[in-house]
């Protein structure tokens, strides 16, 4: 049923509606990328005028997709630096074991080495909680500490859509199987943000909608093989001087990796097998113009990925008369 009372019927129904956000700290900047502009406008000119000297960057808990933090951290950083105010004390406070540790030793050496350079401080291992006694005010645990900056940006936390008639966790998530099939319910799929796997990215966004649409195609009688999702983390770092790209395969199918250089092609921020040839087509490299490489930037093909997807930009190709 549609929000104007329309009843629709289906043979298979896919519900990839995504999820909310809230803020997670009340007594803190919350970051959004709807409002980055105007948040870090009025931050950088308070760190130009120099009335900020100690900034603080929050992974609340529950927060599984961390990246954000380092990169706001270290965008912010190099800016101050830029605006000669070096004596800047930046932290980032997660409850994460190493930065970024979801993408595995070698991307965490990595990242550590980048903040490093931009004099920015991990606190690994903490949480951060707002006591019902001390409004205003934010403790750092273990050690149970006031946490001490003149600005605190934290990342918000995502909310499930909770919809009327589809089972839902606690938090309004989808429970859904490797392949996407809804549990409890027959001939509904769910991928993306919506169900209950912890982290929210496009790229494994991507990959669930993979697994799904193939366990749809198999249901309706299609000769193919419906694999599960089988998650691989990708993801790009910016670092204010460049970028880190991070490969992870927690079940070590794949080559993990993490470098300077793109691990993927065509080299887009979120990765997928379809989505990353129409993010670079969205971008103007595929309307008739030869696609920019980046000089002397080499690239590692990821065999799973950019092989479909370059069959598929040939055929798109030979359909325009390019080829």
């Amino acid at each position: 049923m549609t929000d104007t009372g329309r009843r629709l019927s289906y043979d298979a129904l896919l519900v990839a509606v995504g999820a909310g956000s809230e803020p997670a700290l009340r007594h803190a900047l919350t970051w959004t990328p709807e409002a980055d502009a105007d948040l870090f406008a009025g931050l950088l000119r308070d760190l130009e005028e120099g009335y900020v000297k100690r900034l603080a960057f929050v992974v609340p808990a529950g927060v599984a997709w961390t990246l954000p933090a380092y990169e706001l951290a270290l965008m912010t950083a190099w800016q101050a630096w830029g605006m000669g105010q070096n004596d800047v004390d930046v932290v980032i406070y997660t409850p994460e074991d190493a930065p970024l540790g979801a993408f595995g030793a070698q991307a965490s050496a990595l990242v550590r080495q980048d903040l490093a350079e931009a004099g920015i401080r991990a606190e690994t291992g903490t949480h951060i909680a707002e006591p019902p006694g001390a409004p205003g005010e934010l403790i750092v645990y273990p050690g149970e500490r006031p946490l001490d900056a003149e600005r605190i940006v934290a990342l918000r936390r995502a909310i499930g859509p909770n919809l009327p008639g589809v089972p839902s966790d606690v938090r309004g998530f989808i429970p859904a199987d490797l392949h996407g099939r809804v549990i409890g319910l027959e001939a509904v799929w769910a991928a993306g943000d919506a169900i209950t796997f912890p982290v929210k990215q496009g790229g494994l966004a991507a990959q669930e909608a993979d697994a799904a649409a193939e366990s749809i195609a198999f249901a309706a009688g299609a000769d193919l093989q419906a694999r599960p999702f089988h998650p691989v983390l990708r993801g790009v770092l910016l670092t204010g001087r460049g970028r880190t790209w991070m490969r992870h395969d927690p079940s070590n199918e794949t080559p993990n990796a993490a470098d300077r250089h793109a691990l993927w092609w065509p080299p887009t921020k979120i990765a997928g097998r379809y989505l990353s040839p129409y993010l670079a087509e969205r971008a103007g490299a595929g309307s008739g113009a030869q696609a920019p490489q980046p000089p002397g930037q080499p690239v590692d093909l990821d065999l799973q990925q950019s092989v479909p997807a370059a069959a598929d930009a040939l055929r798109r190709a030979e359909l325009r008369g390019e080829t």
